[in-house]
């Protein structure tokens, strides 16, 4: 093939005329004599910008039969197959590579993301050991991402390991002290946590995330500290200095908590206002019609019908605390992790990932695909945790899949908490939240996607009505023990009066809720007391509904 060919077929792709490059592509391929490796590229390009994967995993495995030695194409077919489901070709893919090519660091790393993603821990952290064995570059990096998984498993022994192990490497290593002071706070040790992120703000005098975590940290008066003074300089000019949206959303959010704890409350929601408009940037729109259809099609399908029909015989017992965001589910979960049996797993993903790549309808899954739901997720969960745990999944909008839950699982014990909707809907818009959970950044958002939850635990109390423990927050702060003595008859459990002292615990507390449930229960002033001027639109739609409490 000339170089004249080539470059008529590049000008093409660049004219944004695809089919006819594609069509000059394959028709060179035809050739006795042709170079094949550009020409598949240009392919592999027309057919990710028509969004066929399957057409672009074809093209990768003749680029792969070409370039066996080109980690790059095996990479990408691997991405390409867990973005279609088909986990286990991407994992092969990466062990043909790691076959033909033994010694190969950056292969180990790579397939260890790879298997992060998917869930299998274990074998990523031995893959990570393998890179560090055939002494991969910046080890460090390896070390971080160890730390990270062990933090998600909650080995905090093993995660501190490997953040001291990074930073033994590199003590001025950022990503590693940040990490190190999140699971020292995830312990309740603010000490040590405030040692790490100050030892950041020394080489990093600007660094907003450490400042952040900073201010979040204190606990006593004056609130406005140095931080905070500092804090509002930088973003004053943050015109002028490379800051990220992320970071200055960030120092946004820090500053709402200050003003917030200074009783400042009109200041406070002025920043809390800017760091969610920041948010929204980064978030898709909420689509009000979208979600209440979303409820009325779960509503429809999941039926007493549907369950006598589809549900399966197993004996797992699983655990699952949901509801919204901010509505006492971390306090639910660090009671209930008092018992020696039950075992606290924090906000799991794994419902949420098997789910997703087995499907994306979940009113259409077949009993197969049920079948195949159940044994991955209690793999996951055994891989992660051990045989024999009682663990518990507090993933808050698990709240949608409760009708499947109890399909695959028909011995799950399900608890779902509430609490004062103003109060949650206020809580929300001052915490900053994942981009998936995109109703967060505006006020009638959360209090619209409120009422749908209501929706839909309603029907789930109305079919189940046997299976489902409501928490309300209020009532659990104000009679602890009678509340407390029902959730634990309702998993089966003794109940014991020590587990009341919840908040002494040395165990993990993942989720922004941290520092709350290290103090004893305590009602105090409501939240949406404080802030009445800027919540009447959601107390007139909240209001216009149905006795939200009562469900």
């Amino acid at each position: 093939m000339e170089n004249r060919e080539l470059d008529e077929i590049i000008k093409l792709f660049h004219a944004s005329k695809f089919d006819m490059a594609k069509e000059a592509c394959l028709n060179l391929l035809k050739l006795p004599i042709v170079e094949k490796e550009p020409l598949y590229i240009i392919l592999l390009e027309v057919a990710k910008i028509n969004r066929d994967d399957g057409l672009a995993i074809q093209y990768l495995d003749a680029l792969i039969e070409l370039r066996n030695d080109n980690m790059e194409y095996y990479c990408e077919k691997a991405e390409l197959c867990r973005k279609s489901g088909k986990i286990n070709e991407g994992i092969q893919c990466y062990e043909q590579f790691i076959a033909r090519n033994p010694e190969h660091a950056n292969a180990r790393y790579n397939f260890a993301l790879y298997l992060k993603k998917n869930g299998q821990t274990k074998r990523a952290l031995e893959c990570y050991s393998d890179a560090l064995a055939l002494n991969i570059d910046n080890p460090s990096e390896v070390y971080l991402n160890q730390g990270v998984i062990y933090t998600a498993i909650n080995d905090t022994n093993s995660a501190i390991e490997c953040y001291l192990k990074a930073l033994t490497l590199n003590k001025h290593y950022t990503p590693a002290l940040y990490n190190l002071g999140g699971v020292y706070e995830e312990l309740g040790e603010r000490a040590y946590a405030i040692e790490q992120y100050s030892k950041i703000i020394v080489q990093e005098p600007e660094n907003i995330r450490a400042l952040s975590r900073l201010i979040q940290l204190r606990e006593k008066p004056p609130f406005i500290t140095i931080e905070v003074q500092r804090l509002e300089s930088i973003l004053k000019m943050s015109r002028r200095k490379a800051l990220t949206s992320i970071d200055i959303e960030t120092g946004y959010f820090a500053l709402g908590y200050a003003y917030d704890c200074a009783e400042e409350y009109s200041k406070a929601f002025h920043y809390y206002k800017k760091g969610n408009e920041l948010s929204a940037n980064r978030s898709e729109l909420y689509q009000p019609d979208g979600v209440t259809n979303e409820t009325q099609k779960l509503i429809s399908h999941f039926t007493r019908s549907w369950l006598g029909n589809n549900q399966l015989q197993s004996d797992y017992s699983p655990i699952f605390v949901c509801g919204m965001f901010r509505s006492g589910s971390t306090l639910v979960e660090s009671i209930l992790s008092e018992h020696p049996a039950v075992y606290s797993g924090g906000e799991l993903n794994f419902l949420d990932q098997v789910i997703r790549r087995t499907g994306d309808d979940i009113t259409r899954f077949s009993v197969r695909e049920l079948q195949e739901i159940s044994k991955e997720y209690r793999q996951l969960v055994v891989d992660t945790f051990g045989e024999n745990c009682l663990v518990i999944d507090k993933r808050p909008d698990n709240f949608k899949y409760i009708g499947l839950i109890k399909a695959v699982f028909p011995n799950a014990k399900i608890i779902c908490t509430d609490r004062d909707p103003l109060d949650i809907c206020i809580s929300i818009y001052f915490q900053q939240l994942d981009s998936s959970l995109n109703y967060s950044t505006e006020l009638r958002h959360i209090a619209h996607y409120y009422l749908e939850y209501k929706k839909i635990l309603q029907h789930w109390m109305n079919i189940l009505p046997d299976d489902i423990y409501v928490a309300d927050y209020e009532r659990l702060v104000d009679n602890p023990k009678e509340v407390c003595s029902e959730l634990f008859a309702h998993f089966n459990l003794e109940w014991c009066e020590e587990y009341l002292n919840f908040y002494k615990t040395k165990k993990l507390v993942k989720t922004a809720s941290i520092w709350q449930v290290r103090r004893p229960l305590q009602r105090g002033v409501a939240r949406s007391e404080k802030y009445k001027s800027n919540i009447s639109e959601i107390k007139e739609l909240l209001n216009g509904n149905h006795n939200l409490k009562e469900g």
